[in-house]
C-alpha cells in the first residue's frame, strides 16, 4: 500500500512538473511572439517614415522644379516681348525714314522735271536773246590759253525753282547743278543737248561759281563765270573761249 501511495505521489509530482514545464514553454513562446511583433511594428514604422520622407523630398523637388520652369519660361517670353517691342520701334523708325526719303525723292523729281522743262523752254530773260549781242569781246593774253574773253552787261539770271536761303551745291543731278548748267548754256549759246559739262566748281565765294564746257558740234571749249542772284538764279558774268 505504501508503495502504491509513493507511486501515486510520484506520478502526481511528475504531472505537475510536466504541467509547469508546458506552462513555461507557452509563456516563453508568447514573449517571443510579442517581441517579434514589436520588432515588426518598429521596422514597419521606420519604413513608413522613410517612405513619407521620400514623398516629401520628391514633392518638394517637383514644386521647386515647377517654379524654376515657370521662371525660365517667363524669361524667354519677356525677352521675346522686349525684342518684339524693339523690332516694332525699329520698323516704325524705318517706315518714317522711308516715307521722308520718298517725299524728298518726289520733291527732287518734281524740281528736276521743272528744270528740264525750263531747259527745253528757255526763260523769258534768255528766250530769243543772242548772248553776244551788246557784248564786249577782247583777245586773251599770249600764253594764257584763252583765245577770247566775252563780257555782256545784258546777261540776265536764268531763273530758279529754289526757295529759301540758297546754298551752292556741286553735286551732279542736283537742282543747283542743273541750273548752273543752264546758265553756262545761256552764256555760250551752246544748247544743253550739244553741251558736255567738263567741270563746275567754286569761284572764290559761296555765291560765285565757274564751269568748263565743250560744244559737241564744233569742239570749242568755254570757261564761264557765274554768280547767284537771290530769287532769280544764276547769272553769267564772263565767258572765256579756250584755245
Amino acid at each position: 500500500m505504501m508503495q502504491k501511495r509513493k507511486e501515486v505521489c510520484y506520478n502526481k509530482k511528475s504531472k505537475e512538473s510536466k504541467y509547469k514545464g508546458v506552462n513555461g514553454e507557452m509563456a516563453g513562446s508568447r514573449y517571443e511572439i510579442r517581441d517579434k511583433k514589436r520588432k515588426a511594428n518598429m521596422i514597419l514604422n521606420i519604413l513608413i517614415g522613410i517612405v513619407a520622407l521620400l514623398i516629401l523630398v520628391i514633392a518638394s523637388q517637383l514644386f521647386i522644379g515647377g517654379n524654376a520652369d515657370k521662371v525660365n519660361s517667363s524669361e524667354p517670353d519677356n525677352r521675346q516681348a522686349s525684342s518684339e517691342e524693339k523690332k516694332d520701334e525699329t520698323t516704325s523708325a524705318d517706315d518714317k525714314e522711308t516715307k521722308q526719303l520718298d517725299e524728298k525723292a518726289v520733291q527732287e523729281d518734281a524740281n528736276q522735271t521743272e528744270i528740264e522743262t525750263n531747259s527745253e523752254e528757255p526763260s523769258e530773260e534768255a528766250n530769243g536773246e543772242n548772248p553776244l549781242e551788246g557784248a564786249t569781246v577782247t583777245e586773251g593774253e599770249p600764253g594764257s590759253g584763252v583765245e577770247q574773253i566775252i563780257e555782256n552787261p545784258n546777261w540776265k539770271p536764268v531763273g530758279t525753282v529754289q526757295t529759301g536761303d540758297h546754298v551752292t551745291t556741286y553735286k551732279k543731278a542736283s537742282t543747283d547743278w542743273k541750273e548752273m548748267e543752264k546758265a553756262l548754256s545761256y552764256a555760250t549759246g551752246v544748247p544743253l543737248e550739244n553741251m558736255v559739262t567738263l567741270w563746275i566748281g567754286n569761284n572764290g565765294s559761296p555765291n560765285d561759281a565757274k564751269g568748263t564746257i565743250k560744244n559737241k558740234t564744233d569742239g570749242k571749249t568755254y570757261r564761264v563765270s557765274i554768280t547767284w542772284i537771290d530769287g532769280e538764279g544764276w547769272k553769267p558774268t564772263k565767258v572765256e573761249v579756250l584755245k
